[in-house]
C-alpha cells in the first residue's frame, strides 16, 4: 500500500486475472505472494481444493469465502542470514481484519481487496480450523526492528514450519554444492548452460524414406 491507499497496478493485476483466467475455472484466489493458505487439520496435497469444495457443498449461497488473517512474524535479526529463519512466531488468532478472498468467479460484480462485490450470494467467514491466511509480514509488524514487542509476543506462539522448510533446501543446496563443486553459486539463466555442459546432438529431424520391401 502507497499512503494508504492501494496501488493502482495492484487492482489492475487482480481484475486483469479475473477477466483473463476466469473463465478457466470456478474459483479464483486473490492472495499476494506472502500470503498462504493454511488447513490446520488437513495437510495433505490438494488440501485447498478439498476445504473450498467442502464448505462450498455446505454452504451453496457462498459465492465468496473470507479467510482470517493470521501473521508470521519475527525479529529483523541480521545475524540469521535466511530471511526464512527469522519468521519464527505466530498469532494465536487473527491479527487485524485484512482478509483474503476465495470466490467464485461467475458471482463477482466487482472485484476489491479484501472482499468483492458479488452479483449474488453471500461472502462467509470460513472456520479458521478448516482454512485460514498465515501472511508472513516478518518485522514489518513492528517497525522492522530487532526485537518483538513484548504487547505482541503475548498473541503469538512458536513457529517452526518456516525452519523446517529451510533445513530441506539447505540439505538441497548442499547435495548441489557437493555434485557441482564451486559452479553451484547462482548464475543468471544465459549462463546455466555452463553448468549443464555442453548440449547434446540435435537430431535428424527429417522423415527417413520408409523401405518397402521391409
Amino acid at each position: 500500500r502507497v499512503g494508504g491507499r492501494t496501488p493502482r497496478r495492484y487492482e489492475a493485476a487482480f481484475r486483469n486475472s479475473l477477466k483473463k483466467y476466469g473463465k478457466d475455472s470456478t474459483w479464483q484466489v486473490a492472495f499476494d505472494m506472502d500470503e498462504y493458505p493454511v488447513a490446520p487439520e488437513d495437510t495433505a496435497p490438494g488440501f485447498l481444493c478439498r476445504a473450498v469444495k467442502t464448505f462450498s457443498d455446505a454452504h451453496p449461497d457462498a459465492s465468496e469465502l473470507s479467510l482470517k488473517n493470521f501473521a508470521v512474524i519475527g525479529p529483523n535479526d541480521k545475524s540469521v542470514p535466511w530471511i526464512m529463519e527469522r519468521y519464527t512466531r505466530k498469532t494465536e488468532k487473527p491479527l487485524n481484519q485484512l482478509d483474503k478472498p476465495i470466490y467464485r468467479v461467475a458471482d463477482v460484480g466487482g472485484w476489491s481487496v479484501h472482499h468483492n462485490k458479488m452479483k449474488k450470494g453471500q461472502s462467509l467467514d470460513v472456520p479458521v480450523k478448516t482454512l485460514h491466511q498465515s501472511h508472513f509480514w516478518g518485522a514489518r509488524t513492528f517497525g522492522w526492528g530487532d526485537s518483538i514487542p513484548d504487547a505482541l509476543m503475548d498473541k503469538t506462539y512458536d513457529y517452526h514450519d518456516l525452519a523446517r522448510l529451510a533445513s530441506a533446501v539447505r540439505g538441497w543446496t548442499a547435495v548441489r554444492r557437493r555434485r557441482l563443486g564451486e559452479r553451484a553459486t547462482l548464475v543468471p539463466k544465459k549462463d546455466e548452460r555452463l553448468l549443464r555442459g555442453p548440449a547434446p546432438p540435435r537430431k535428424n529431424l527429417r522423415r527417413h524414406p520408409i523401405n518397402k520391401s521391409n
